[in-house]
């Protein structure tokens, strides 16, 4: 999934009822899904699955969210991102060995180790937006369309795949 230049990820959708299909399989009432394609060829790469905490609304807000990102039909667990409680408002991307890979705050990324990685820049309208490195290279951008949120990834992250799981994990945690 990481390997490729570009991602489309699609709409979030119910997660239907558990039927033997891996990407239904441990879901709950409320939870949702979305398909996680290849940009260019819209072959489907993998599915990020949204799990809602309580279902009383007037408390979700202190339940922890976590969106867990599969590879393939197998459902390899790629990467978390979830939501931390506490006075500040962030997401953590931690790979599948449970290492942290990223921290998000609103317009910063920083990396596994709480080094910036990225500056967030967003269109004034349209659900665009950029991740630029702090010398104002370009890494990574996304789009919002009718067909989902697309993420693009510069040429300067090709060998980084950790960079590429930390923007992609941003763009989860912006919905």
């Amino acid at each position: 999934m990481l390997e490729c230049h570009g991602l489309l990820l699609g709409p979030w959708q119910p997660v239907p009822e558990p039927a033997g299909h891996a990407a239904s399989a441990g879901a709950a009432p409320g939870d949702r899904s979305r398909a996680v394609l290849d940009l260019a060829t819209g072959e489907r790469l993998g599915f990020a699955r949204w799990k809602r905490g309580l279902s009383w609304p007037l408390l979700r807000w202190l339940a922890r969210q976590v969106v867990k990102v599969y590879e393939t039909e197998d459902a390899s667990l790629l990467c978390t991102v979830t939501r931390c409680r506490g006075p500040f408002w962030r997401w953590e991307v931690h790979d599948a060995d449970e290492r942290r890979v990223a921290v998000l705050y609103r317009w910063l990324l920083l990396d596994g180790a709480g080094y910036r990685l990225a500056f967030i820049e967003r269109a004034a309208v349209g659900g665009a937006g950029r991740f630029l490195s702090l010398q104002r290279q370009e890494l990574g951008a996304f789009r919002v369309g009718p067909q989902g949120t697309s993420l693009t990834f510069a040429p300067l992250l090709e060998r980084d795949p950790f960079a590429r799981m930390a923007l992609l994990g941003a763009v989860l945690a912006e919905g």
